[in-house]
């Protein structure tokens, strides 16, 4: 069966976390003719979601897919973590029928898909799709029934042409906007945009566990009292392990070589600050940046906030008593004490160096996507990136003249994050089990994310801090 997605009568939803539970609510309140099959094994989500659509007739749920059933579903959605997808189509195959369209939200798109496709053992039409868009948090208490209104929708070509615009139509009900390519490109541009993206931001969280005591700062003080850039940046530090394992192992090759790029952007940058004479070269990188992230800036819905460097030397100069910078006048030669020193170098200079490398990175592999990153820039991306939308002069400035500082923070930053990639590539599970759960726990203890304008200029006259 294809078609309207709206002319279905039964649907099935397989994991209820965040995707599948604004799944589920979205159906109840706008679909309620149709049946939902819901299939969640945590009787705490299963309970939660029966709070939020208040009950139901029409709303079933399992704790695992049921082995007999009256009828078989026209539609179903698999949003459990990807590395299970062989063992839930292999479960699914005798809950559905030859013509039964089956979906996914995972976000690898070619070994999943082709894992589900294995496990159903040719029953069922399957498309895979990915809504890009997440909000922070997990599980169903962070669903909303309007997440993907207005946003961009990944969904795969292939053979099955009906099965493909059907898939389409769900996410037009979802309030989605589908964006079609194929499994390759998607994983080349997620690969860049988050999959690396997250692994980066995991390593340079966990920095605060091998920064050691400087003077009075310790490394978990810098991002338990982090400004803007560094609190926008780790907002997604709190990750879904299950989740995250799953994507490190099924697009490793797509991650080793956004890292490869990523690294050799690192590499020019800090040679621009070792090496040359002036801030000329360093200068000619930070404009490349910034012109490619301004570009983003109507997509961008938290644009003001994100322009951020007068506002993170005013809230640095409020706490750190500095009246050159509290009156915009901030000194660009090495002459910070030690205990600000280390808070501005790894707290606003490192994510100024973190969001160049990202950008460039993103502008190499835009062009081979067909400019996907720049149409369809996702949330993470934005906020790891938004420091490229200050100045680069000035933000040349303050690397340059402060290199030696900046330097030593980023080869200590490139040895961390060059061991992740490697465990990436190696599957050690041991480290980035440790690596996801770390970063998690130092992200509870990060202040809340600056996530817009009002908050910020609103905590900022709190403070009397002369940053808006």
């Amino acid at each position: 069966m294809s078609g309207d997605f709206n002319s279905f009568k039964h649907i099935c939803i397989v994991g209820a976390g965040q995707v599948g539970t604004s799944i589920i609510r979205r159906i109840v309140r706008d679909a309620p003719h149709m049946i939902v099959s819901v299939i969640e094994p945590n009787a705490e989500h299963r309970s939660d979601i029966m709070d939020m659509i208040g009950g139901g007739d029409n709303v079933h749920f399992y704790e695992d897919i049921p082995e007999d059933h009256q009828e078989s579903p026209d539609f179903v959605v698999v949003a459990t973590p990807t590395r299970h997808f062989e063992n839930v189509g292999s479960k699914l195959k005798s809950f559905i029928s030859v013509d039964t369209i089956v979906t996914d939200v995972g976000s690898v798109k070619d070994s999943p898909v082709e894992a589900l496709k294995t496990g159903l053992g040719g029953i069922g039409r399957v498309v895979g799709s990915h809504p890009s868009f997440g909000v922070e948090g997990q599980g169903p208490s962070s669903s909303n029934p309007d997440m993907y209104d207005g946003k961009g929708i990944f969904t795969i070509e292939g053979q099955d042409k009906p099965a493909f615009e059907t898939v389409q139509s769900f996410w037009t009900f979802m309030g989605g906007t589908p964006i079609s390519l194929s499994a390759e490109a998607h994983d080349s541009f997620f690969a860049t945009t988050s999959h690396f993206h997250h692994l980066n931001v995991f390593s340079f969280v966990c920095l605060a566990n091998e920064i050691c005591d400087r003077g009075r700062v310790k490394g978990m003080e810098i991002y338990e009292k982090a400004r803007t850039w560094l609190r926008n940046m780790a907002r997604i530090a709190d990750a879904n392990e299950d989740m995250w394992m799953s994507i490190f192992h099924e697009n490793k090759t797509h991650i080793a070589n956004a890292g490869e790029g990523y690294l050799c952007k690192l590499e020019k940058i800090e040679d621009a600050l070792e090496n040359a004479s002036t801030p000329k070269r360093l200068l000619a990188i930070l404009s490349e940046a910034h012109d490619f992230r301004t570009r983003l800036i109507e997509k961008d819905s938290k644009k003001d906030v994100r322009e951020g460097i007068v506002g993170e030397l005013a809230e640095w100069a409020y706490d750190h008593n500095v009246e050159d910078a509290r009156s915009r006048k901030m000194p660009l030669a090495d002459n910070f004490n030690l205990q600000a020193g280390v808070d501005l170098v790894q707290g606003t200079f490192m994510p100024v160096v973190i969001a160049a490398a990202t950008t460039l990175n993103a502008k190499d592999v835009d062009q081979r996507v067909g400019n996907m990153i720049s149409e369809s820039p996702n949330p993470s991306f934005l906020d790891g990136s938004a420091p490229m939308l200050s100045d680069p002069e000035y933000l040349a400035n303050l690397l340059y003249y402060n290199r030696g500082a900046v330097v030593n923070a980023l080869r200590t930053y490139r040895r961390v994050l060059e061991a992740s990639l490697d465990a990436v590539q190696h599957q050690d599970s041991e480290y980035l089990t440790e690596l996801i759960a770390g970063s998690a726990r130092i992200k509870g203890d990060m202040p809340s994310p600056r996530l817009d304008t009002d908050s910020v200029r609103h905590e900022y006259l709190e403070r009397n801090i002369d940053g808006c």
